[in-house]
């Protein structure tokens, strides 16, 4: 269990109106739109080869949620299968609208 607060200077602390490209520039030194973040993760290993995560990152700034679940899975010494879910929230005039939703794999291998 990982519990964070993350802090971006350049974030925005305010609900978005609108969308939200027009507000903010999205650059390698702001990856997060949000000026304030609480983040919370939870990783369990079900098995030798099995390994499941969450994490919930909570802007109040913002009023946005980020979910994101992830299994990763050994195929052999150096190889992992990962599987990654990720949902993002926004609250706009008192309705939560899920915005994006993202399903991705990868092979990783380790040397």
């Amino acid at each position: 269990m990982n519990v964070a607060l993350l802090y971006n200077g350049q974030g925005l602390n305010k609900p978005v109106t609108g969308t939200i490209e027009s507000q903010y520039s999205q650059t390698p030194t702001n990856l997060m739109p949000a000026q304030w973040n609480g983040m919370f993760t939870c990783t369990k290993e079900i098995n030798l080869r099995l390994q499941e995560s969450l994490s919930f990152i909570y802007s109040p700034g913002m009023n946005t949620w980020i979910l994101v679940s992830r299994m990763a899975y050994s195929l052999g010494e150096n190889l992992d299968l990962d599987v990654v879910w990720q949902s993002f929230f926004m609250a706009e005039q008192n309705q939560i609208n899920g915005d994006r939703h993202i399903l991705f794999a990868r092979i990783k291998q380790s040397f």
